[in-house]
Formats: structure tokens, sequence, C-alpha cells
């Protein structure tokens, strides 16, 4: 049973959201795969109502916080960033650009937007009291995040699928997104691996620096407690995959609220370690593994051709 994955939709901005998908078990996928992971869920639900320690205490977060101007101000930068750069790339080259070219210019763009502001973060900036974990920490605490919360994932998407049969509202697809379908498909070119790559490294990092760096942090800023920032940075992160093409509306069902419990993980784990390496560790290996998923789905049918 295979949760949500992450590949790029093509867009003038395919890293400002997580390209996520859905995908559904197959008819006779197993009971025991089903028992597996209820088992999962049951285990993973006792952890987090039995360990206190995901709980953000007054000293954890970020040791660096933006101010609230400096945060709506890179909040803009980092959303417009890959619009711009294929934008200026059709300036420069013509209006008869390929899109793969239109794509790589928007993730160089927002690779460099990211950069410029992490290197004049005490601009915008200001320290906090806070004290983050190590880096190799909050890299082993975003993978074992992910771990806890992959049942939930799966379980939130079930409930969504099966809230849209009970409505009359379809049937959820077997894969929600485009690229993948691709993928899946045999379809594999040179844009959908530029996809691909913004998929499972540029988006993750894009992405995590808007949401959990710059607007949940914001948010904290501007008087919201851990929980309200988190609550109301996953809504943001949840709507805006509907709105940008992302997800379309029969996926939507199951789709949204898996990415509600991802956000809320990504929050948890920024809010908890302090550092940025915990989502984005966390969001990368879990695009990564849907990728490899939609792979091994498309080598059978490549092997029968």
């Amino acid at each position: 049973m295979v949760a949500t994955a992450g590949a790029a939709r093509q867009d003038p901005n395919p890293a400002s959201a997580e390209r996520a998908a859905t995908t559904q078990p197959k008819s006779g996928g197993g009971w025991f795969a089903l028992l597996l992971m209820v088992l999962w869920g049951s285990a993973s639900v006792a952890l987090l109502v039995g360990w206190r320690g995901w709980r953000p205490g007054p000293l954890d977060g970020p040791a660096w916080r933006p101010t609230v101007p400096g945060g709506l101000a890179a909040a803009v930068v980092l959303i417009l960033s890959g619009a711009f750069g294929a934008a200026l790339l059709r300036v420069a080259l013509g209006s008869e650009v390929e899109s793969s070219w239109l794509t790589a210019a928007a993730l160089g763009a927002q690779c460099i937007a990211v950069a410029a502001l992490m290197a004049t973060r005490h601009l915008w900036m200001t320290r906090s009291e806070c004290h983050p974990s190590s880096a190799w920490w909050s890299l082993a605490g975003g993978v074992f995040g992910l771990f806890v919360a992959w049942p939930l994932v799966q379980f939130a998407s079930m409930a969504g699928a099966t809230l849209q049969s009970i409505l009359g509202a379809g049937s959820a697809p077997v894969v929600a997104h485009e690229t993948l379908r691709k993928m899946e498909q045999g379809g594999f070119s040179f844009e959908t691996a530029l996809l691909v790559i913004g998929a499972v490294v540029i988006a993750p990092v894009v992405e995590e620096v808007l949401y959990r760096g710059v607007l949940q942090q914001t948010l904290r800023r501007a008087g919201a407690s851990a929980r309200g920032a988190i609550l109301i940075t996953t809504t943001l992160f949840t709507i805006m995959h509907l709105g940008d093409g992302a997800i379309d509306q029969e996926s939507a069902w199951t789709a949204l609220p898996a990415l509600f419990v991802l956000g809320l993980l990504f929050g948890v784990l920024y809010e908890r370690s302090g550092r940025l390496a915990a989502p984005i560790a966390a969001h990368a290996l879990f695009n990564l593994v849907n990728v490899l998923v939609m792979l091994l789905r498309a080598a059978p049918a490549e092997a029968g051709v």
C-alpha cells in the first residue's frame, strides 16, 4: 500500500509545490498488507500518544526566525522565483522554447532564490534563544518521523477514497499525478527526469524553506503558538496543491488528506528539531519512495514490450 508520491507537474513553477499524488492499493492487494498497515498504524498512534518528546518545548525551534516584513517578502520571492525564471528564458530565447528548458529555468531560479535568501538571512531574520538539534540528529529524526507517519498518511488517503465512493463522487485514480502516470507507462524522458529531480531534490528544499522556514516561523514571530502556526501553514500547504493544478479534482479526495497529515509531520519536525534538515529529509524521502514505486510499476510493462 503506497501513499502519496512527489513528482513535479509541468508548469512554470514546478518546484514551488510538493508535487504530490496518491496511489491507491490495487484490488486483490491482500489482507496481509492491510493487516500489516493496521498494526503499523496502531504502533505509530501508540508511540505518538505515549511519547511526549514530539511536542515542541519553549526552547525548541530554529536559531533564526524571520521578522514579519522579512518573512512576507521572502515568501513572495520564493513563490514567484520559478515563474520569473521561466519568463526570463522566454524573453531571452523567444516563445518557441521547449518546455523542458522552461522547467530547467524555473528550477534553477528557485535554487538561486533559496541560496540568496539563506546568504542574506541576517538582513531579514533575527537570532532567537532556541537551541536546535544537531544536523545529523535532525536528519535521523526526519527519517524516523516519516516512518512513524507513513501508515497514518495511508489511512488518511484511504479515508478520503472511501468518502469519495460513499458520496458518489467517482473513484480515486490508481495514480493521481501526470508525471507518475508517465513513469508507470514507461514514458521516461529528459523532461520527466527534470521533473523527478525537482520533486526529489529541489521541491523538498524550496517548499520546506517557504512553508516551514518562512511562513510557519513568520506566524510564530507574529504571536501564533507552535500548534497554531503548524495548523495554519499545513492548511496553506494542502490547499496550494489543489490551487496550482498539481492535484486534480478526482485525485483531491485521496491526495489532500494525505498532504494534510504530511504537512503536520513536517511542521512538528521543524518545531521539534529547530532545523529544516528534518522536514527536508522526510519530504525528500517520501517523494523518492513514491517515485521508485512508480519505476517498479513501469518495469514489468517495459519487459513485456
